[in-house]
């Protein structure tokens, strides 16, 4: 406790570094997802751009399944439809 009453600003420092670690390791994870890792490990894109896409993709998504599911409601059809998907192979040595 004394610690605490002697550096106010300690447990504040503390809660920053929480958040700046767990916006890195979403940021990493979205990179991951995006298929941008290596990009952003070197630097090349950011953490709010890649959580910018990330967003974009996930809206992307839900718009995506709403429209499937009003499709199969109309025609009645609950059959599972494949659905051509371009998938960005990232380039490793």
């Amino acid at each position: 406790m004394e610690s605490e009453q002697a550096n106010p600003g300690h447990e504040e420092s503390n809660e920053s570094l929480r958040l700046c670690r767990g916006r890195q390791t979403q940021a990493l994870s979205d990179a991951k997802v995006l298929g941008f890792e290596q990009e952003f490990e070197q630097g090349i894109y950011s953490r709010s751009q890649l959580s910018q896409w990330a967003g974009e993709q996930w809206l992307v998504w839900l718009e995506a399944a709403e429209e499937d599911r009003r499709a199969t409601e109309e025609t009645g059809d609950s059959e599972a439809r494949m659905v051509p998907v371009r998938v960005r192979n990232p380039h490793r040595p």
